[in-house]
């Protein structure tokens, strides 16, 4: 919408004659970088939501996987498997070194 008004803001004054050459000039620079602006804003947001759907698309995985719906109880869940697989690491290591 920003860009569509400057360009008609700009289209009225270069109709009018009221610009300077100068003044145009800047105008016509503000407008492109708006344009830049406007194109990154876009990007940004096709990027994040790209990632908020990976992330959904993997809860729904784990989901599926686990049955387990609620995100806090998953994340209990993997902290308590880290644990013991953390635990049964360093006993088996332990079990190792004495022999």
């Amino acid at each position: 919408f920003v860009h569509l008004l400057s360009r008609f803001v700009l289209l009225v004054f270069l109709f009018l004659g009221d610009l300077s050459k100068d003044d145009e000039d800047k105008l016509r620079k503000k407008l492109v970088k708006g344009s830049w602006g406007l194109a990154k804003d876009k990007v940004s947001k096709a990027v994040v939501l790209e990632r908020v759907q990976s992330y959904e698309e993997a809860f729904n995985r784990i989901q599926a996987s686990t049955g387990i719906a609620d995100i806090d109880e998953l994340v209990t869940s993997f902290i308590e498997v880290r644990k013991l697989t953390s635990n049964s690491f360093c006993t088996t290591s332990l079990l190792r070194l004495q022999h």
